[in-house]
């Protein structure tokens, strides 16, 4: 026969560790939190770098399929991102999109609340480094559609 009574009035220190939720909670929601972070972060990295090979391919079109707005809710359009990268063209023959221009020195975020404000940096060939798009992570309406939601800010040198 079980002796309930017992069981119920165990002392926390007498319930095995990994059995007690309170203990283990605060930990998990950090390292959850942390995690979610390194997560988000990759994909924001991963969408902005989505751009940065489709400009390097001048694919306006799939920039336009793409649904980028900026702030206003404006569309960038492909005409829009080819009027914005010309001015590139006329200085630099490529866009670079090996492992340098995907690295971390080419990618900044500026956590601010619920939204990010979040630079690439172009590996362009003299390496200037002076051009990039800057974005906002609107991270509420990221985490609703399930994917990073971007508003394209600018296409242009610092």
């Amino acid at each position: 026969m079980r002796d309930t009574a017992r069981e119920t009035t165990q002392t926390p220190a007498q319930i095995p560790r990994q059995n007690r939720a309170q203990d283990n909670a605060p930990a998990l929601r950090e390292e959850s939190s942390a995690d979610d972070a390194r997560v988000l972060r990759a994909l924001v990295r991963g969408a902005l770098f989505r751009r940065v090979e489709l400009v390097a391919r001048e694919d306006w079109a799939g920039l336009e399929r793409l649904g980028d707005a900026d702030e206003a809710g404006e569309p960038w359009t492909g005409q829009r991102w080819e009027e914005a990268m010309a001015p590139y063209w006329e200085d630099h023959d490529e866009v670079g999109i090996a492992a340098p221009a995907r690295g971390p020195a080419l990618f900044q975020v500026a956590e601010e609340g619920t939204t990010w404000r979040v630079n690439q940096v172009l590996d362009d060939p003299s390496r200037d480094h002076d051009w990039r798009i800057e974005a906002i992570v609107d991270l509420p309406a990221s985490d609703e559609n399930g994917e990073v939601r971007l508003a394209i800010r600018s296409v242009a040198p610092f």
